[in-house]
């Protein structure tokens, strides 16, 4: 940096450190930030006062608060803005040993702090502030996301909750997040879940939700020590706010019971949160590893026969008596739609009597199969589906050790059946990579890990050709196109995402 002409000092000016550590203290935000603000204040009037076309640039002494005003020159080879360069040849005129991209530097007269000044520079100083202000309380609540945060409502408009939390930040409570036939009014205090924080044009958008599961979660953790301690844990926890919540609970201290120690003595201790939603009824659920365990904790256990867990389907049936069906299904489908989401899985609910007909149907449907596929008869086709053999595939994985252990199958049967299997299979993917050809499904598709012959030909028909095409769909479209119980929600989110990565590489 080259001084093109002398100063005498620059002006100190502690006056203004003094405003500047007033504004930080007041707002709340850092001295550095002030002093930005407050430089580019001043370099707007300087712009304003010797033209936008120089190079102005401004430093306030973070020391004794002097000002100093520059304009620069860009010592340049080839000049295309003559008022923020100078050629090497004028340069060095005043100074003798400057190069090329040197900066050469004149200080302009000292800024005038008078009336017509005033006004310009706080608005830009207070425009500033406020950005790092917003700034400041964005960083503050981003952090913040999943937690609960205490306020007073200070508006509601067309139901929508405007609350003025305990730093006077104002969030924002919109209606479907109020808990259904809660009535908030101006002044009320309340709590509620912080779910979201965007950065708004005039400061940051705090989103609140008192109809969130994770509300509930929280408030636990706020109520409960144990909870708040991780003595306790909550698994899961299902809800239809302002009706009915379900929470999954453990503890790895067997000297602990959760449910009991959540309800406390005569339910004093699970009061406050029932107090806090509105009177919204809290059922509270042994959380099991093992799945089947876990739904039957999550009915009455009394009423339920049978728990049937598909592994492959992340599905379940659970069969109760008749009489208890209606309270199993709960009014309007509550109960079973809760205590689904709960434990993550399919729920397949039914009496007594409908499961026995299901049972009946589908070993029909699967002798006929067996019958048709492999064309045998009746009896060895019953044997088949009776051990368990629900595919032609199951049968040639199968070990023939384990085959002989079936009644009535010697060597010769087993060994027809397997070259059967065999020959079916290779005569269905005949006509699977015949039909492909003709929907002109891509080699790039066809060779797409998690996808079967079957479900290629159904995706060739619905148009999806390619591994762009896949990638096009979202997870519920992959799951409207195929087969009801084919793939569950993460195996065909899987898929999409790894579409997703071979489209874009």
């Amino acid at each position: 940096m080259l001084n093109k002409h002398s100063m005498n000092e620059l002006q100190a000016r502690p006056e203004l450190i003094d405003i500047i550590e007033g504004v930080s203290r007041d707002k709340g935000i850092s001295i550095e930030e002030v002093f930005e603000a407050m430089e580019t204040a001043i370099k707007k009037i300087a712009v304003n006062k010797y033209g936008t076309a120089h190079d102005i640039r401004v430093k306030i002494n973070r020391h004794n608060g002097s000002i100093s005003v520059q304009k620069v020159l860009t010592v340049s080879e080839e000049i295309e803005n003559p008022l923020q360069q100078i050629t090497l040849e004028e340069a060095q005129k005043t100074k003798p040993d400057a190069v090329l991209g040197d900066m050469l530097i004149e200080v302009l007269p000292p800024v005038n702090f008078d009336r017509n000044f005033v006004q310009p520079f706080r608005q830009i100083v207070m425009r500033r502030v406020k950005e790092a202000e917003k700034s400041k309380e964005f960083d503050y609540y981003k952090d913040k996301i999943g937690e609960i945060v205490n306020g007073v409502v200070k508006r509601v408009e067309l139901g929508n909750v405007f609350v003025e939390l305990t730093n006077k930040s104002e969030a924002f409570l919109r209606r479907d997040n109020v808990i259904p036939r809660e009535n908030l009014d101006v002044g009320d205090r309340i709590r509620a879940l912080i779910v979201d924080v965007k950065e708004d044009i005039k400061s940051a958008q705090i989103v609140l939700s008192r109809t969130h599961p994770d509300f509930v979660k929280k408030l636990f953790a706020q109520e409960i020590s144990e909870v708040y301690d991780e003595q306790i844990i909550i698994q899961a926890v299902a809800r239809d706010a302002g009706s009915r919540s379900k929470v999954a609970l453990y503890s790895n201290d067997s000297s602990i019971d959760p449910i009991s120690t959540c309800v406390g003595f005569k339910g004093q201790r699970i009061q406050g949160i029932l107090a806090e939603l509105k009177g919204e009824k809290i059922d509270l659920i042994r959380y099991s590893d093992n799945i089947g365990n876990f739904v039957l904790n999550a009915f009455h256990a009394s009423d339920v026969q049978k728990v049937i867990v598909d592994e492959a389907k992340k599905s379940i049936e659970v069969v109760v008596g008749t009489d208890k069906l209606k309270l199993a299904i709960g009014r309007g489908g509550q109960n079973i739609n809760l205590i689904s989401h709960l434990v993550g899985w399919h729920i397949d609910l039914m009496d007594e009597e409908t499961e026995k007909v299901k049972r009946q149907t589908e070993m029909a449907e699967r002798v006929e199969y067996m019958k048709t596929s492999l064309d045998i008869d009746d009896i060895i086709s019953q044997l088949l589906v009776i051990e368990g053999f629900k595919t032609v595939e199951d049968i040639i994985e199968e070990k023939v050790a384990n085959l002989y252990a079936i009644k009535a199958f010697n060597e010769d049967i087993i060994a027809e059946l397997k070259s059967r299997a065999q020959a079916f299979i290779a005569e269905r993917d005949k006509k699977y990579i015949a039909e492909m050809n003709e929907l002109l499904i891509s080699e790039d598709l066809r060779n797409f890990t998690g996808l079967s012959k079957e479900m290629l030909i159904l995706l060739g028909k619905d148009g999806v050709k390619t591994v762009n095409d896949l990638a096009e769909l979202s997870t519920y479209d992959l799951l409207d196109i195929l087969p009801k119980g084919s793939l569950d929600f993460k195996k065909a989110e899987a898929i999409i995402i790894n579409a997703r990565k071979i489209w874009e590489n």
